[in-house]
């Protein structure tokens, strides 16, 4: 079956490059409905942003920011850009530099 989807009234939330992006679905993290969010900011894949979905209702849609994650747990990664959570399963979708030797 088609679902009729439509834009939220108070669309767009967000215009801001560290926090508009959608980085994955929603999921319920200890009783909380997260919602992560790229971080394009100093540039593409800089990080993920993790919000807490406060309030969702046809006319209305708050969130606060929850925690920040960054590429940073290993030198050679550049970006990351998808979490999602499955059970307790979690993806991250990385790039990672890699050198050539021909």
């Amino acid at each position: 079956m088609e679902e009729d989807f439509k834009p939220h009234p108070s669309n767009p939330q967000y215009r801001d490059v560290r926090r508009a992006r959608p980085a994955g679905k929603l999921f319920i993290n200890e009783g909380l409905l997260i919602r992560p969010a790229q971080i394009g900011a100093p540039h593409y894949g800089s990080g993920i942003v993790l919000n807490e979905v406060k309030e969702l209702s046809p006319t209305v849609f708050k969130e606060v920011e929850v925690e920040k994650i960054f590429p940073n747990w290993e030198k050679r990664i550049h970006a990351m850009h998808t979490l999602n959570r499955e059970g307790s399963l979690t993806i991250i979708d990385i790039q990672k530099r890699r050198f050539r030797w021909f």
